[in-house]
Parts: structure tokens; sequence; C-alpha cells
């Protein structure tokens, strides 16, 4: 498994909590841990990258952006309509 930060220090917090050595989350409502603007994601198993060059190149791919103004697509002039025949028969019956 790859060193993850934010998946080390969520499993930390975790273990903490299970020992009784902290509370839970202080604004928790359900099961959801507090999140910092991260994105967990874990690579292993069978699927795993064979190489750190090959887990490199992917996260780049992944994690990239591009900036500029957004263009029309060709698409864009054709109205999009929809009518009840479009409709499953079932979603459209009411009791």
């Amino acid at each position: 498994m790859e060193d993850c930060h934010v998946f080390k220090t969520e499993l930390a917090r975790q273990l903490a909590i299970e020992k009784g050595k902290q509370r839970e989350y202080k604004n928790s409502t359900g099961s959801f841990p507090d999140f910092d603007l991260h994105v967990s994601h874990i690579f292993g198993g069978s699927t795993s990258y064979s190489s750190k060059r090959e887990y490199k190149k992917v996260e780049r791919e992944v994690c990239s952006t591009s900036q500029g103004a957004a263009t029309k697509m060709k698409w864009s002039q054709h109205k999009i309509e929809f009518s009840e025949s479009d409709h499953l028969r079932i979603a459209m019956s009411r009791p």
C-alpha cells in the first residue's frame, strides 16, 4: 500500500477513538469523519501499480487541471426536450 498522510491520520484518529483516548468528532451527526479538503485514495492489491514511476504518471493525470474559458460545444445550440413518452409508466403512475 502506498503511503498516504490523510489515510494514516484518519486511521490513527479512529484507533484512538476505539481505545477511548479521544472523544468522537465534535460536530459529528453521522459516521462521516471531518474532512480537510483532501481526497483519500488507496492503491493496492491486484490492481496496484508495478512501479513508482507508473503510479506518479497516473497521479499526475488524475490531479491535473486546465485553466481557461469554457468553450461552447457543437451541440449546445440544439434544444433538449423531454416528454411523457420518455418516462417509464411505473415512474409516472401515482397511487
